[in-house]
């Protein structure tokens, strides 16, 4: 009677998650039982379901999986990223295909941040964007690199920005605005050049 009440308590429990979901946040919880829906449940299925939902969201466009699997089997596993964007959120799908192509992905909002991380860890690569909110300066990610090598970190470091302008910058870190370009960066500096 006990093991019965436990799973009925749970049962509700549940169920009032998912309405306070379903009317808190309707489009959110719509994506997530989309997703449920639509993930295959092979390793390699998840992952090129999350690399193509960062390129559905950013490029508006369905990659084929033919160009996708070539850069994902291409990137190690266990390597460290750090991910430096005043609004990490924008950048949930790219983070989440990272992660499931088991990086591990470490979020900093400032450059302080970014520094205090790169400090206590090793990172494999650095990925930032430029501007910034009121917190630091507009164009605070122009000075991580300076800051970054300041500290001895040597990690090779990308931009990726809403819309690039210019494929390098001032001081050659090339700059990125699409996941497509950035998992070949990352694949190419893991696999064959920086990692």
């Amino acid at each position: 009677m006990e093991a019965l009440l436990i799973v009925l308590v749970v049962f509700a429990f549940l169920l009032i998650v998912f309405f306070v979901l379903a009317f808190r946040f309707p489009e959110d919880l719509k994506m997530l039982l989309k997703r449920l829906k639509s993930v295959r449940i092979s390793k390699d299925g998840l992952t090129l379901e999350l690399v193509v939902e960062a390129i559905q969201e950013k490029e508006k466009r369905t990659p084929d999986p033919a160009e996708i699997r070539p850069l994902v089997k291409a990137i190690p596993t266990g390597r460290r990223v750090l991910w430096v964007d005043d609004c990490p959120a924008n950048n949930r799908a790219e983070i989440q295909a990272l992660r499931g192509l088991d990086l591990i992905v470490d979020t900093a909002t400032t450059n302080a941040e970014a520094l205090s991380y790169a400090k206590s860890n090793t990172y494999d690569l650095v990925v930032s964007d430029i501007g910034r909110s009121a917190a630091e300066p507009p164009n605070a990610g122009l000075e991580l690199p300076a800051a970054l090598r300041a500290a001895g970190v040597a990690s090779p470091l990308a931009f990726y920005v809403g819309a690039a302008t210019r494929p390098t910058t001032d001081t050659e870190e090339p700059v990125f605005d699409t996941p497509t370009e950035l998992l070949g960066w990352i694949s190419e500096e893991l696999d064959g050049g920086g990692g």
